[in-house]
């Protein structure tokens, strides 16, 4: 074992680049060998908020998509009923299906035509019903196994570098060194998840 790989290094000992080559290339010597290599990831995920910031966008995501799937549901069942009564749609329920995607019509000589559309509709919400049950899988996992390096998480890293620097912070690969990127990245993301909660407030 080499002296370099007995140092227990830290977020603050290392540069994005050093960190970027153990992330994505395995090469573990500049952040002290593979067995202190979990150790600064788990520190990256921790300062950085990453972790915290995935588990609020994705809850974000399955409120609106079980609000989505209520609000369908509940709108098709009003036709349903209305039309079982009337033996033609209810108009406003079709404009609000309409916000949704679905797009009904209905043609007075063939009433029963209606029905089926409205039967394709609920074929077509389960791809919502299916992506909500991804999510919360994805959520769970996330809960309790943490964030994880996939394919796309370098492309991932390189782009929240490139949006940093749009939003005015100064990043050098070779002079940032992990601490602070981390401290960026939290205090960005912080501004993010404050907009997203404004924006929620509005849409209410």
């Amino acid at each position: 074992m080499s002296e370099q790989a007995t140092i227990q290094l830290k977020c603050c000992d290392i540069n994005i680049r050093t960190f970027m080559l153990a992330m994505f290339n395995q090469q573990y010597d500049g952040v002290g060998g593979a067995e202190n290599w979990e150790t600064v990831y788990t520190e990256y995920i921790d300062l950085s908020g990453i972790g915290e910031t995935q588990e609020y966008a994705l809850l974000v995501n399955i409120h609106n998509t079980q609000k989505r799937i209520a609000a369908v549901q509940g709108y098709i069942n009003v036709e349903k009923e209305w039309f079982a009564v009337h033996n033609e749609p209810f108009e406003p329920a079709l404009a609000d299906l309409k916000k949704y995607g679905h797009r009904l019509s209905f043609d007075k000589t063939n009433p029963p035509q209606f029905l089926k559309q409205l039967e394709m509709c609920e074929i077509k919400e389960k791809t919502q019903v299916a992506e909500l049950a991804e999510m919360l899988k994805e959520y769970d996992d996330l809960k309790s196994n943490g964030p994880k390096v996939t394919t796309d998480s370098r492309s991932d890293f390189i782009k929240q570098m490139n949006r940093l620097g749009k939003e005015g912070y100064k990043i050098d690969k070779d002079k940032t060194d992990m601490e602070e990127y981390c401290l960026m990245i939290h205090e960005y993301s912080d501004e993010l998840r404050q907009q997203m909660i404004e924006h929620e407030k509005n849409k209410q």
